[in-house]
């Protein structure tokens, strides 16, 4: 009798390195989506008074300068962020008055995949223009409210929904095939 014995492999699946790798890509598409966020929100405030080719009232740099800590992060992280700020001829210049009222707070939790992205400013004349109606407080500031950081919470989802699965690894690239003995 012709008798035929064969074996299939032992397949493992490598989940510590999987996780490990989803985390770091995942925390990339996050800080590419701040990025979004960012530039839409400096984007957002439309027919307000500003500097040459910038959308953003700029009239000393305080309220923009709140965003240097955020800019910085995305730099540090590879992240490239331009962040130009130039006070209004005659203006006094505050930018570094207004880095220091801006917070960020960036947490990643490896294992979890949990991202928290925070961002707030304290920049009295920013917040009151971009939660208030027709406030017009500040230097000649357009019809508010801003609602910046609406379009902002838009472009970071609408990032993120574009590109999250560019962002996960083959997860062929995980599997072990072992010889069983």
């Amino acid at each position: 009798m012709l008798r035929f014995t064969g074996g299939l492999s032992q397949f493992v699946f490598d989940e510590r390195r999987f996780n490990r790798d989803t985390q770091r890509r995942l925390t990339k598409l996050a800080k590419e989506a701040i990025r979004d966020w960012l530039f839409a929100v400096l984007n957002a405030i439309d027919n307000a008074p500003h500097t040459d080719g910038d959308s953003f009232p700029i009239q000393t740099g305080e309220a923009k300068g709140s965003f240097k800590p955020l800019a910085r992060l995305l730099n540090q992280s590879q992240i490239s962020v331009s962040l130009p700020i130039t006070p209004a001829p005659g203006r006094p210049n505050y930018i570094s008055r207004g880095a220091s009222q801006g917070q960020v707070v960036f947490q990643a939790n490896a294992g979890d995949f949990h991202i928290i992205f925070e961002f707030s400013s304290d920049v009295e004349h920013f917040l009151i223009n971009e939660y208030n109606l027709n406030t017009r407080f500040g230097p000649n500031a357009s019809v508010t409210p801003w609602n910046s950081f609406a379009a902002g919470g838009q472009a970071f989802e609408d990032y993120i929904h574009e590109n999250v699965e560019r962002f996960f690894p083959d997860i062929n690239d995980y599997i072990i095939v072992r010889d069983e003995a």
